[in-house]
């Protein structure tokens, strides 16, 4: 049985804010099969465009690190 390993993006924003493409695509090649994303992850991009990025090199999206949607947020998607 084999283990996919994903990678919580958070733990990589500094990183991220500068070369955003250039860390994921690390993180690709490091043979990681997901991220958990996190708003702090996309400083230096777009949600769609890092969605475009995670298809074409196979990264799976496992989870979302941001806060839940609370109070006057509740009906904020």
């Amino acid at each position: 049985m084999s283990v996919s390993i994903g990678i919580q993006l958070y733990s990589l924003r500094d990183a991220l804010a500068t070369d955003f493409e250039g860390v994921i695509r690390k993180v690709a090649a490091q043979g990681y099969a997901g991220v958990e994303t996190a708003n702090a992850a996309f400083v230096s991009t777009t949600p769609k465009a890092a969605a475009k990025l995670f298809t074409e090199l196979g990264l799976r999206v496992s989870s979302a690190h941001i806060d839940l949607p609370l109070g006057d947020k509740k009906n904020v998607v």
